[in-house]
């Protein structure tokens, strides 16, 4: 890693620590091994290197959205779904790094940095969104009425249902938990189902999230963190 990579891992590792508002430049750049001339030389402030956080995030999820959405000779509604698959396989990947989200978000002075990534991951993927229904609309595919206020309200309910799988993990032997994540699902699924109008099929995401959820506790506890 180049200095200014060291800096933003170090500093990602301090707010976990710390949190966000706790963290001081100094023990940013005395744990990335650097002075503070060398850390303003790259970053002004703690805020740009929460920009730099976020950033680094979501690249890899751009391209992986830009590659779904370049696969042009499929149906829309199997794009669709495969947001949601993009999804998942990104945050399972992510995994491994369970013990540093967790202690971020133990912090409620680290609401600044969770606060920022969710927004970040409800605007590009209600863009993604926003761009496949549309296309079903030309290609005659799907009747949308409101394909901006459905990409919008999607991609929230997505946010929203994730959520509740970070709270199974945190209590993997509640069973009220299991049942609400998997109603909510469903919830989601009537839901989009309704407001797409489909021509084809329908959109399936019960069955995605059910393998996603038992993917993730099989993983959390091959990891140890379970």
């Amino acid at each position: 890693m180049n200095l200014k990579e060291r800096i933003v891992f170090t500093a990602l590792d301090v707010f976990s620590e710390k949190g966000y508002t706790k963290a001081t430049i100094s023990e940013i750049c005395k744990k990335a091994g650097t002075s503070k001339g060398g850390f303003y030389h790259h970053f002004k402030s703690k805020d740009e290197i929460l920009d730099e956080i976020t950033s680094m995030y979501f690249q890899e999820v751009l391209d992986r959205y830009d590659r779904l959405l370049d696969r042009s000779d499929e149906a829309v509604i199997t794009l669709l779904e495969s947001v949601f698959q993009t999804i998942n396989s990104y945050k399972e990947e992510q995994l491994s790094k369970w013990e540093s989200i967790t202690k971020l978000y133990a912090h409620r002075d680290s609401h600044l940095v969770i606060r920022k990534l969710a927004d970040n991951f409800e605007e590009v993927t209600m863009k993604v969104h926003l761009s496949l229904l549309e296309k079903g609309i030309k290609s005659g595919e799907l009747e949308v009425a409101n394909p901006k206020a459905l990409a919008k309200m999607w991609s929230m309910l997505l946010i929203q249902l994730y959520a509740k799988i970070n709270e199974i993990v945190a209590n993997p032997n509640n069973q009220d938990l299991v049942e609400e994540f998997h109603q909510f699902a469903l919830f989601i699924e009537e839901t989009i189902n309704f407001s797409i109008k489909s021509k084809t099929r329908a959109i399936n995401v019960t069955t995605y999230a059910d393998e996603y959820l038992h993917q993730v506790l099989k993983k959390m506890k091959d990891l140890g963190f379970l």
